[in-house]
């Protein structure tokens, strides 16, 4: 099932975007929720709740450019297509990563192209997972959705989401060696793996991970993670 959002403040042109939505084949069943205010639509998403987000970038309460910032705390993973008449707001939504972005009288002809592209996206995202496998049971953990992951004893603890928890008996090295194809994951200091897209503040010392976690950066990792780092960031 794909999950929708519209957010637009216009309910004219939010429901004949919902229809334009309920008629593409996207493969699965779609639901979709308009939200007159990107405030209610704030209040009511949770991570994962949505697959995919249509927002227009002018209205009242608060533009589109500033509620993708909130989104971006609370999910990182929810596809954001931008929807306006204003196409000098265009670099603005990729800033905000953004997936897309088009105004409004180039969307019909362009309409096939986008979905095709968010079908790719969203079989993409359902590969990247990392699955945690004990004697009696199977934990799938979406990748963009771990925070950092610390060695604790013979344990390692995954933060998922920001706050919830999970722990697997295995040496953090072979997670590492795992996760080795997503170049997001760096080691900051022993036993300490971060997800480098939820860094929210990041220093010589320490990085400030998006749930409020501060981290100490190893001395002997300053220099590599400090590369790594601004590499990430430029190529963002």
């Amino acid at each position: 099932m794909i999950r929708v959002a519209v957010v637009d403040d216009n309910v004219i042109y939010a429901d004949m975007f919902k229809k334009k939505i309920l008629e593409t084949d996207f493969k699965d069943k779609t639901i979709v929720d308009i939200y007159l205010s990107p405030i209610n639509f704030l209040n009511n998403l949770e991570a994962d709740k949505y697959q995919l987000c249509f927002s227009d970038i002018k209205m009242p309460e608060l533009d589109g450019v500033e509620m993708a910032d909130k989104i971006r705390n609370k999910d990182s993973r929810l596809l954001l297509v931008f929807v306006s008449s204003y196409p000098e707001y265009a670099t603005e939504g990729y800033r905000v990563k953004a997936f897309d972005y088009f105004t409004k009288d180039q969307l019909d002809r362009g309409w096939d192209a986008l979905t095709g592209r968010i079908l790719n996206q969203l079989e993409d995202n359902r590969k990247k997972i990392y699955k945690i496998i004990r004697q009696s049971s199977v934990e799938i953990i979406p990748i963009n959705l771990i925070v950092y992951i610390y060695k604790e004893g013979k344990y390692c603890i995954f933060v998922v989401d920001g706050r919830e928890k999970t722990t697997i008996r295995k040496p953090i090295k072979d997670i590492g060696t795992e996760l080795q194809g997503y170049k997001n994951f760096i080691l900051v200091k022993r036993g300490y793996i971060i997800n480098m897209e939820k860094i929210r503040k990041y220093s010589a010392e320490k990085v400030v991970m998006e749930n409020g976690d501060e981290l100490k950066i190893g001395k002997a990792h300053v220099a590599r993670v400090k590369e790594l780092v601004m590499r990430y960031v430029e190529e963002m």
